[in-house]
């Protein structure tokens, strides 16, 4: 299901998206209030939201189970406003970062044919640990 500020850009990507999942059933919501968390085991934050410290998180998350993933694809900085409410409510957290290191780990695969998936966490640990300085 697919929320967005704007609305006709939710409709387009849920029509994108149909059309290799024809069986999948989408919502696409107007008004975030309307989104029952209950019904859900993963949540994406694909907004810029949470670039900026005093950025509010895009949705509250109090109607969450405790069983709810909670996914921020930002990664600068590495514990965004959404992940921050998400961790309060002790619930299951991935930042951006894991995604910007396997799309690189992928590209070198390509480009150079070596397999760098062993040094995923080693990569994760550090650039975490740079983020956090550099913040």
């Amino acid at each position: 299901d697919f929320y967005d500020i704007i609305f006709n850009k939710a409709v387009k990507l849920a029509k994108r998206l149909k059309k290799f999942f024809l069986e999948l059933k989408i919502n696409v919501f107007k008004d975030k209030k309307k989104i029952d968390l209950k019904n859900y085991q993963i949540l994406i934050n694909a907004t810029g939201v949470g670039l900026k410290e005093n950025d509010s998180p895009p949705i509250t998350l109090e109607e969450a189970f405790s069983d709810l993933v909670v996914y921020d694809l930002i990664y600068n900085p590495p514990f965004p406003s959404f992940l921050k409410e998400a961790k309060k409510k002790k619930l299951f957290t991935i930042n951006g970062l894991w995604m910007l290191i396997y799309q690189a780990l992928e590209a070198e695969k390509i480009w150079f044919g070596k397999d760098f998936y062993p040094e995923a966490d080693i990569l994760y640990k550090k650039l975490i640990k740079e983020l956090k300085n550099a913040g």
